[in-house]
């Protein structure tokens, strides 16, 4: 009466007689529009949130437990220099530089284990082309209702940049500090 679309789920039953021959049908409607909203709603924050992942600004990937990548986004493919198709082929010991897988299978071990849910550390990846790239990565470990952990989620941002200043910084300090040294 007022306009509002309503969803409505229909069963009709055949009601037959001791011969076998229908004799009438028996229909019963229930509404169902609010689960129709909720399937509504949850599509439409799937899709939001695709696109955040997809978009963001930093490397993004998604690993199961056997750290095979499920999904990555642009911006992780662009820092690694893979394909969205070669990384889901991989797994991220793959791509980690060989003195920092330790590390990460200690991390993983502890999110595993439950000793925690969110990581934060520095490491190396190997590029496509072979040179290192510094990341800053957040790891965090999604779990079912049970506690059990299923998936990580790894947020990377590239500071390659930022590492080789530093180095480079530091070697400029011991040169000084070596002439400062030096002097009568």
């Amino acid at each position: 009466p007022d306009g509002e679309i309503r969803w409505l789920r229909w069963t009709d039953t055949a009601i037959m007689d001791d011969s076998g021959n229908i004799i009438e049908y028996q229909t019963v409607g229930r509404d169902i529009t609010a689960r129709k909203r909720a399937e509504v709603a949850l599509k439409e924050s799937e899709q939001q949130l695709q696109l955040i992942f997809e978009n963001a600004p930093i490397g993004m990937a998604l690993t199961d437990l056997s750290k095979s990548f499920i999904k990555v986004n642009k911006a992780y493919c662009d820092i690694i220099g893979y394909s969205k198709k070669e990384l889901l082929t991989m797994t991220f010991e793959d791509i980690t530089h060989p003195d920092d897988i330790e590390l990460e299978n200690e991390i993983l071990s502890h999110s595993i284990n439950g000793t925690g849910t969110n990581f934060h550390f520095e490491k190396r990846y190997i590029h496509k082309s072979g040179r290192i790239v510094y990341v800053d990565l957040r790891l965090n470990v999604l779990r079912d209702s049970l506690g059990k952990p299923y998936q990580q989620i790894a947020q990377v941002v590239d500071i390659t940049e930022r590492i080789i200043s530093e180095q480079k910084l530091k070697q400029t300090q011991a040169r000084l500090t070596a002439v400062l040294n030096n002097l009568p």
